[in-house]
């Protein structure tokens, strides 16, 4: 029998998301598809994602070759015309789910962009750069693909189109989740740095680790309007420069000591 085409393919990745990955998957219900990456979870997360009917799971390790790769692992396998990528602690309500639906029916583009909002600690963050986090998230098969350095994005050569509608992010449930993920993350760029001969010298490590971090919180803070969600704002920018110390420091140290430094991981991740 002759195998039922498909016109829309979600693809998720996850490792150890159990908290999140439910929420995630039943709002992408619309899809014709879900496939799911997982990089080695050891929670409930595979077991949770397992009864939804139209999920179909590739288990394959986060260590080799980076989250990134598994996003396009995802992509490369999906059977539908059109990929929509999608991280664990996403959600897509229904006016996204109309709007995408409609989009790809009368699609003037190959790839789009999606507005993403992000939720911290009770309240959604309107500045401090992250609001609108335009993002490619939708596009034609074969016309983007995610590059595999960390916090990098999808890019298309040709002209994107934008979406109205707003992805729901709800990234830090936490401080301590948001400090094991600035460890994770602060540590996967400074490994690039080194993988690519990059490492700073002592003059510029200096600088990353003193006058860089001011620099930031005072883009955030000024430049980026966190001051105008108050405390929460406050609070983002001082993290925001935390990361910048937090990753100049990593690069000092496997200057120092040739070692690489503990990534951190995610929960429930030996």
């Amino acid at each position: 029998m002759k195998e039922e085409s498909k016109k829309l393919s979600a693809v998720v990745i996850s490792e150890n998301e159990e908290d999140v990955i439910e929420a995630c998957l039943n709002s992408l219900c619309f899809c014709d598809e879900i496939i799911l990456v997982d990089g080695g979870s050891k929670d409930r997360t595979i077991e949770i994602a397992s009864r939804n009917s139209i999920v179909r799971i590739i288990n394959h390790s986060s260590s080799e070759g980076g989250i990134h790769f598994n996003k396009n692992l995802g992509a490369k396998e999906a059977k539908g015309e059109w990929i929509l990528s999608i991280d664990a602690d996403e959600v897509v309500n229904s006016k996204l789910a109309g709007e995408i639906l409609n989009t790809i029916e009368r699609a003037e583009f190959h790839a789009y962009y999606l507005k993403r909002k992000t939720f911290f600690l009770g309240k959604w963050i309107r500045h401090c750069g992250w609001w609108p986090g335009k993002v490619i998230r939708l596009w034609k098969k074969g016309h983007a693909e995610w590059p595999l350095e960390v916090h990098l994005t999808p890019s298309a050569k040709e002209p994107c189109g934008l979406l109205e509608e707003s992805l729901e992010h709800y990234s830090y449930r936490s401080v301590n989740d948001w400090i094991r993920k600035a460890t994770h993350f602060s540590g996967c760029e400074a490994v690039e740095f080194k993988q690519k001969k990059e490492l700073p010298n002592n003059l510029k490590l200096c600088y990353e680790i003193t006058l860089l971090p001011a620099l930031t919180f005072i883009k955030k803070l000024l430049f980026q309007s966190a001051w105008r969600d108050g405390i929460h704002g406050i609070v983002i920018a001082g993290s925001a420069a935390f990361a910048v110390w937090l990753r100049g420091v990593k690069k000092w140290e496997m200057k120092i000591t040739g070692n690489v430094p503990n990534l951190g991981g995610r929960k429930g991740s030996l």
